[in-house]
């Protein structure tokens, strides 16, 4: 597990009769339009695990800046958002330069952390199973691992090539495109 995540499930209840959003999760959901609660932002802020820079622009990752941009989506079209944290760093992430953290709610409505994704760049790809995209991790190279929902997780199914990517033979969904369609379906 990366070491800016500590956790893969949590509770988060409110604690307050007025919470509030913290500086934090005010930067990581800044332009971003959503159902979540206050708890919900501030709780997925603090998995990641990050703090906030001097000129509370950016994230921290230690000494490390990181561009983040989040992206809140209903992929399996159920009522309940999930959340994929886009992280960029090259001093972190290597060639790739890219990582992400995708959050699903869990059947107590709680967001988990799926740890089986991550380690490159997301895609969501056309073909579903049990009603959710595959999913597939890009980043430097000629294949990319490809997984598949079971119902209680994604699971490694096969490699796809760059080539049938290129092709446009696999069909991938552009992740701020889907997040974008998704925002424009909230009142």
């Amino acid at each position: 597990f990366p070491a800016w995540l500590l956790f893969s499930v949590a509770s988060y209840t409110q604690t307050k009769p007025n919470p509030i959003l913290t500086e934090g999760a005010t930067l990581l959901f800044k332009d971003t339009k959503s159902k979540l609660t206050i708890e919900e932002k501030n709780w997925l802020f603090k998995h990641i695990n990050f703090t906030v820079s001097k000129d509370k622009k950016q994230f921290m990752s230690g000494e490390y800046e990181v561009a983040v941009q989040t992206y809140v989506t209903d992929i399996n079209k159920d009522g309940k958002e999930e959340v994929f944290i886009v992280m960029h760093s090259g001093a972190l992430f290597g060639n790739t330069g890219e990582n992400f953290a995708m959050y699903m709610k869990n059947n107590k409505g709680l967001f988990e952390y799926r740890d089986e994704l991550g380690g490159g760049i997301a895609m969501i790809l056309a073909s579903k199973s049990s009603g959710y995209p595959d999913m597939a991790i890009g980043g430097p190279g000629f294949k990319f691992p490809a997984y598949r929902w079971d119902g209680k997780k994604y699971k490694y199914f096969k490699d796809i090539k760059d080539a049938d990517l290129q092709s446009k033979k696999v069909k991938v969904m552009d992740l701020a495109e889907c997040s974008k369609q998704y925002a424009d379906t909230i009142n």
